[in-house]
């Protein structure tokens, strides 16, 4: 099993598996890491194409 299963599976530690690397390489397979992208479908939003309905619930819910 992959480092991504194991991470979806709870079965590592998320802190060894998160990695810069990683990251680079979900920002550019979501945006080809353009921060400004915007689906005009999904209207997902930034470098990793978050949903905007996403972000809301995240700010009210740690208050950013």
């Amino acid at each position: 099993m992959d480092d991504v299963s194991q991470l979806i599976l709870g079965n590592s530690n998320p802190k060894a598996l998160i990695t810069d690397k990683l990251l680079d390489s979900l920002k550019q397979v979501e945006s080809s890491g353009d921060a400004n992208a915007v689906n005009k479908d999904t209207g997902a939003i930034g470098a990793y194409q978050h949903l905007p309905s996403t972000v809301q619930m995240l700010s009210k819910q740690f208050g950013n």
